[in-house]
């Protein structure tokens, strides 16, 4: 889980980089496919992100830094390699479109059971029940215009 380094500025946030450290084989195997998304922002500091109707956790593209930018109102800024920048708070969203791959596993994000790692960790500070999605090539995002 990467975390800023000054901790008033947000709870965290997952990349693709915490499926390799510790290994999470056999989660998200499947194609990426082109997924339209809006950001969404839990009471508890959770960035996350619609996808049809069902909210799940991101694991953003390695080299991402989500940021609380104000605290009144909350405003999170999400900044992908490349300089696109999405933000969200508690009335307005952005909407993106990129290649994502929602996990198809039910296994636990685990590597010995009952040892939890940074993304089982997050997944549970989070609240959300929908597998989570992982977006590996930041270059794959656009925003629609509105």
């Amino acid at each position: 889980m990467t975390t800023p380094s000054d901790t008033s500025v947000g709870t965290g946030f997952l990349d693709v980089g915490d499926l390799r450290d510790p290994p999470m084989p056999g989660h998200f195997t499947g194609t990426p496919v082109e997924l339209e998304a809006r950001l969404a922002l839990r009471a508890n500091g959770c960035v996350t992100v619609v996808i049809g109707g069902v909210e799940r956790v991101p694991l953003w593209p390695d080299g991402t830094d989500v940021v609380e930018e104000t605290t009144d109102p909350r405003r999170y800024v999400v900044s992908l390699p490349g300089g696109l920048r999405l933000t969200v708070d508690t009335g307005r969203a952005d909407t993106f479109v990129a290649r994502g791959v929602v996990d198809g596993s039910s296994r636990p994000f685990e590597v010995e059971p009952g040892l939890p790692t940074a993304i089982s960790s997050f997944l549970a500070f989070c609240k959300i029940v929908a597998q989570p999605v992982a977006f590996p090539d930041a270059a794959s995002f656009t925003v629609p215009k509105p």
